[in-house]
């Protein structure tokens, strides 16, 4: 199916602030008629082994997950959190489980603020499971801090990667749907130890009390940062395990977040080391 893609442009200003890499969600209306009114009925009479299935569904996905691909936030050092899935674990769910993703429509915002011109790629598209559709939108821009921010200052458009601004969008998009399908927002993480995923090799976030601040080691690198070397290597189809055997073997810690500042690059650069050709994510992807 061929994507609808439309590029207007807006005149709205935007705050000085971070976009949240969560920048996602359902979209859509919601219809009541006789139909839906017997379709809910039907549901009643058989909740308890339509939640029965979902749960053995959700099970089984949890066990084909791999800890790198969640990240574990929390509010403080003795809190177990929640966690939320990566994109890469969403579609490798999506492909085991017959997850589709069609009418996919591109919009490319535009405007300026105090700190120069900005641009933001929205994406909405359906996501298709078991029948069932859900249309949710993704969003990433140069206000994003990972994409426009270097050295404490907005980086100017021309310096962004908008190519990958587009995927982050896209994937975001469809990870939404992938999670809403499934019941995997903000998953506790006990339930995640239960069903065997090895969180101890999870991202992680620890928010301190004063408005959210990240608590980290100032000799350390930050969580971003760790967030962006297991960005690294899923692109160069490096798993968790080999980035943990690697750090282990030449750096003695078991964990990215004691990763030290002064050996960061390096590991990147070893991270980013690949033979393997990455292919773009396609446009439509539909399960035949």
């Amino acid at each position: 199916m061929a994507e609808d893609t439309n590029v207007e442009m807006s005149e709205d200003e935007v705050k000085d602030i971070e976009l949240a890499p969560s920048n996602s969600g359902p979209v859509g209306l919601v219809r009541e008629d006789r139909k839906s009114l017997e379709n809910l009925m039907w549901i009643a009479d058989n909740a308890e082994q339509i939640m029965s299935a979902k749960d053995k569904i959700r099970n089984a996905i949890l066990r084909l997950t791999k800890s790198g691909g969640w990240t574990v936030f929390k509010s403080k050092n003795d809190d177990p959190g929640t966690a939320e899935i990566g994109a890469g674990e969403a579609f490798r769910i999506s492909s085991v489980f017959g997850v589709s993703f069609v009418n996919t429509i591109r919009k490319k915002v535009e405007g300026s603020d105090k700190n120069g011109s900005w641009y933001r790629w929205e994406v909405e598209g359906d996501v298709v499971f078991n029948g069932n559709t859900i249309r949710t939108r993704g969003a990433f821009g140069t206000r994003d801090k990972f994409f426009g921010r270097e050295n404490k200052e907005w980086k100017d458009t021309a310096d962004c990667n908008e190519k990958d601004i587009i995927q982050a969008a896209i994937r975001a998009q469809r990870k939404e749907g992938v999670k809403m399908h499934f019941g995997l927002h903000h998953f506790p993480v006990e339930d995640l130890k239960l069903a065997g995923v090895k969180v101890d090799y999870a991202g992680s976030y620890t928010f301190g009390s004063k408005e959210g601040a990240q608590t980290t080691s100032p000799d350390k690198i930050s969580e971003p940062q760790a967030k962006r070397l297991f960005a690294i290597c899923s692109t160069a189809k490096k798993t968790p395990e080999q980035l943990k055997s690697y750090i282990q073997q030449n750096y003695k810690i078991d964990h990215t977040k004691d990763i030290m500042k002064k050996d960061y690059e390096t590991i990147c650069t070893w991270a980013g080391k690949t033979e393997a050709k990455v292919e773009a994510i396609e446009e439509e992807y539909v399960v035949q």
